[in-house]
């Protein structure tokens, strides 16, 4: 469809008519409908726009907005038919409902406006309408007049001046890629050309990149990863700090699972917490506490059991310790007593329970004298 046969029929008066056949229906299926299925943006920019006016209303549908119309579809041919009847014609290639038109339509009866005044007319923020106006002027459309206050104001041309010169015919539309590139937003309609490269000014840019790459490659080179280690600013930084993050993710993986194997010796070493208390020491700290306690077991067992004639350890105990998991150990003097303690701790709900037979071996004195048994 060309822009011709969207005058003659308007977009909103196709879309109108399909919706109070269909009842409802999808951007695609209204796209299909009036022959625009190679644009769909632009039907999707009349739904909008439609919806803006109270003319349509719409709701999400299984991922898929669905639309249906929200007054008669005969109120909207009226509507149509006025506007139509009452804009006044439009230079070629400024096509109905685009913001050339809708801005050629705010400057009607000698009309001279700032940008701001036009964007405050229209509704819309001046970065949108900025990249229009400017090509407006570009092509000869409009024409601006520099006023007391060195803003420029924007009115169409006279129409002498127009007379005898050839008329553009630029195609403006709001899908256009330009008009949403977002360097073009903040900038002012004159300030749109480009100036002249500045070497001196690339030189510097050039050198802060360089010097950007070079920290960048520092760090790299510092984080220990051998292949890192030779790293300049020309190489590929991405790919460099890709295989950092990877060793990263690698060394918290191991990192875990040493915690997890901590924990498990933890757990191994519960039942012999009141001699061993795992729960602030490192692996190493912890065999090495469990290497004494053994060794410890280990010499006394060896002092008792030495010699010809085995000792008869009850007889040599002069008390009797019971060490029951979780619970604090407790001194008793007869054998048969500290078997009855170690039982009830079991039935208590201690997961173990031990007897040791306190055997002397020595006894300190007052001014540091030592008395072996």
């Amino acid at each position: 469809m060309n822009a011709r046969e969207n005058t003659i029929t308007p977009l909103r008066t196709k879309i109108a008519a399909h919706l109070d056949a269909a009842g409802d229906a999808d951007a695609d299926q209204i796209a299909k409908a009036v022959g625009l299925s190679d644009r769909p943006s632009a039907v999707i920019k009349e739904l909008n726009s439609m919806r803006t006016d109270a003319l349509v209303e719409c709701e999400n549908r299984k991922k898929r907005m669905v639309y249906w119309l929200a007054v008669p579809v005969a109120q909207i041919d009226a509507t149509a038919a006025s506007e139509s009847s009452s804009q006044p014609s439009r230079p070629d290639g400024i096509r109905a409902g685009t913001r050339a038109a809708q801005i050629w339509d705010v400057l009607r009866d000698d009309a001279k406006l700032t940008a701001r005044e036009i964007a405050s007319i229209l509704q819309c923020a001046s970065g949108a309408l900025d990249p229009v106006i400017s090509t407006l002027y570009k092509n000869l459309t409009i024409s601006r007049t520099k006023g007391p206050d060195g803003v420029y104001r924007y009115h169409r041309p006279a129409a002498e001046s127009n007379q005898g010169k050839p008329q553009a015919a630029p195609t403006i539309s709001d899908d256009a890629e330009p008009w949403h590139a977002p360097e073009l937003q903040y900038l002012a309609a004159e300030d749109y050309v480009m100036p002249p490269a500045d070497p001196v000014l690339l030189a510097k840019a050039n050198r802060m990149l360089a010097e950007r790459l070079a920290r960048v490659a520092h760090v790299l080179r510092g984080c220990g990863l051998p292949a890192l280690a030779e790293i300049g600013c020309g190489e590929d930084l991405q790919m460099a700090t890709a295989a950092l993050a990877g060793a990263y993710q690698a060394k918290l993986s191991e990192l875990d699972e040493r915690c997890r194997a901590l924990d498990a010796i933890r757990e191994h070493l519960a039942p012999l917490e009141s001699i061993i208390d795992p729960s602030d020491l490192s692996e190493i700290e912890l065999a090495r506490r469990a290497a004494e306690t053994i060794i410890t077991l280990r010499d006394t067992v060896h002092k008792i059991t030495e010699g010809d004639d085995a000792v008869d350890v009850l007889q040599a105990a002069t008390g009797f310790v019971v060490l029951a998991s979780k619970r604090k150990p407790r001194r008793i003097k007869r054998p048969e007593a500290a078997r009855e303690a170690a039982m009830s701790a079991i039935r208590s709900g201690a997961q173990r329970a031990g007897v040791f037979a306190l055997v002397p071996v020595g006894e300190a004195r007052r001014g540091a004298v030592w008395m072996d048994s």
